[in-house]
């Protein structure tokens, strides 16, 4: 046994004690900031054909590129999901950095995701998942979101009880350290981030039927993002209690547990 399949031990250890105890372990991937092809988009693409992983791909409505929806066509594993409108940081001096946190009028921002959702339209898998750029948003706008069609609010952490008809459905594990190296934020850590909400679950410590997200940022991958996310999955599909959901169905089991 090598290194790296002693730091993956925890994790197949813990889909070891779903399995004995009869549950699926649900698992869901949802990656930021596309706004066009590029070369690591198609890597990531490869990742979702080659294991069968369900992709959630979180889009900014008003920058991407013309070619995006043909280049994602035909690829039903791959949902498209609201990020944001432009990415823009209204943030003051101070305040972590947010799109649609409370600085802006709240008719305005609601203006901006209808348009964001307008534009998404052109994409042949596009679900109303609404993902707020750096994971922050104020809470405010949870029953206009709703009333636009939107049923999720996707951020990242312990997911909240929201107002109306609109969930969170959170992801928990970040496979990147932005505010130590901005690269792969280590096999270790990663993997006992991952095992440790899984046990959560299993345990009855976190609600059971929420499924635990990975979140990635293909365009800002260095090598051992990709080596991970390629390892997790190989570890994964072939367990018997691992199951990889769509978004939608992350959502749906949030909505009727």
């Amino acid at each position: 046994m090598n290194s790296n399949d002693e730091a993956w031990h925890p994790l197949l250890a813990e889909l070891d004690a779903w399995h004995a105890g009869g549950r699926l372990a649900t698992l869901w991937w949802r990656d930021d900031d596309a706004v066009a092809p590029t070369p690591a988009l198609d890597r990531m693409l490869r990742l979702v054909e080659r294991f069968r992983v369900p992709l959630g791909l979180a889009v900014i409505p008003a920058r991407l590129t013309a070619d995006l929806a043909s280049h994602l066509r035909d690829l039903p594993l791959v949902s498209v999901l609201q990020h944001g409108y432009l990415h823009r940081n209204y943030a003051t001096a101070g305040e972590r950095a947010a799109e649609f946190g409370a600085q802006r009028p709240l008719e305005l921002r609601l203006r901006e995701t209808s348009e964001g959702r307008r534009i998404l339209e052109q994409f042949q898998h596009a679900v109303p998942i609404f993902v707020p750029p750096w994971n922050r948003y104020d809470r405010a706008i949870a029953p206009g979101l709703a009333q636009q069609g939107l049923r999720a609010v996707s951020a990242f952490a312990a997911s909240e009880q929201l107002s109306g008809k609109i969930c969170e459905c959170n992801c928990q594990v970040d496979i990147i350290s932005w505010r130590i190296t901005r690269g792969f934020a280590g096999l270790d850590k990663t993997v006992r981030k991952l095992t440790e909400h899984l046990r959560a679950r299993r345990l009855g410590e976190l609600p059971i039927e929420q499924a635990t997200g990975v979140l990635s940022h293909h365009l800002d991958h260095d090598d051992g993002c990709w080596e991970f996310l390629e390892a997790v999955f190989a570890r994964t599909v072939t367990h018997p209690a691992a199951k990889w959901i769509t978004p939608m169905d992350a959502v749906a089991r949030i909505e009727s547990p």
